[in-house]
């Protein structure tokens, strides 16, 4: 591991650890005008390993949206361990917070968090090519003190020409994704889906068994419909891209029964 003070690419100084994923290592930089900046380091220069980072330098150098790291920088780092060096982006992780602050969400917030992952995702679905992000979760999505919702972790997402392998994290992941690997934006929506679940659920998982009686009690009938179509283990029984979702969120309110007759929803 790298340790604070280390001099990077005789440009960066590491001024500390962030975390560390399934493939690599993340660490806080400062640049020669004291900018900061995130490192992503591969943790061991395996084929995989290597393959997944060139796929995400490649990806967010050809993304232009807001609140997706801008990438600055790549290299090999003691000539074996490839790197690259990306904006920081403000706000803590879905995850940290349910987990660490044990933040509660009321469904108005999470309904914000849906439509603003909903219109990032609608970029990258129309992007040319298209791209699928393949491992939206909580530990990927941030949220930022004024409550805008950042994407981060570009390494599983696939273009058509590079969605062939079987990548992604079980209880988030479509299940489509671990038979042969193929997917499409549908899987993404099951992924957003999901990760909306786990915040409405304080961090359960979308396969446990109550898990549709716990969407209709704490939701709006309007919201708790969508939560369960883009969790379908049936692509075909989701919506069938992100436009149709999007259409329908923007249609979330509530019922004038939960008006007037329920308290659970003020």
């Amino acid at each position: 591991m790298l340790k604070e003070h280390d001099v990077i690419n005789g440009k960066y100084i590491v001024t500390g650890f962030i975390a560390e994923g399934g493939t690599s290592l993340l660490y806080e930089l400062k640049d020669q005008q004291g900018k900061k900046a995130v490192l992503k380091i591969v943790k061991e220069p395996t084929t995989l390993f290597k393959q997944q980072l060139e796929n995400e330098s490649k990806i967010l150098a050809s993304l232009e949206i807001a609140n997706i790291p801008v990438l600055y920088d790549k290299f090999q780092y003691k000539d074996q361990y490839p790197a690259i060096v990306m904006e920081k982006v403000p706000g803590k992780t879905i995850a940290y917070l349910i987990e660490k602050d044990k933040q509660k969400f009321h469904w108005k917030q999470l309904l914000s968090v849906a439509k603003q992952m909903a219109l990032m995702v609608k970029q990258l679905h129309d992007h040319q090519p298209a791209i699928i992000m393949r491992d939206i979760k909580p530990s990927n999505v941030l949220l930022t003190d004024d409550n805008r919702v950042s994407i981060v972790d570009f390494g599983a997402a696939a273009t058509p020409e590079t969605n062939t392998m079987a990548l992604g994290t079980i209880g988030f992941a479509a299940p489509e994704q671990f038979e042969r690997g193929v997917c499409d934006g549908r899987s993404d929506l099951f992924s957003m889906g999901a990760t909306l679940f786990y915040i409405l659920s304080n961090g359960k998982n979308i396969f446990t068994t109550e898990h549709e009686a716990m969407v209709w009690e704490r939701l709006p009938k309007s919201f708790a419909k969508i939560i369960l179509k883009l969790t379908k283990t049936d692509k075909s029984e989701r919506y069938q891209n992100i436009d149709q979702l999007i259409k329908e969120l923007d249609k979330v309110k509530l019922s004038w029964k939960e008006r007037f007759f329920s308290r659970r929803f003020k």
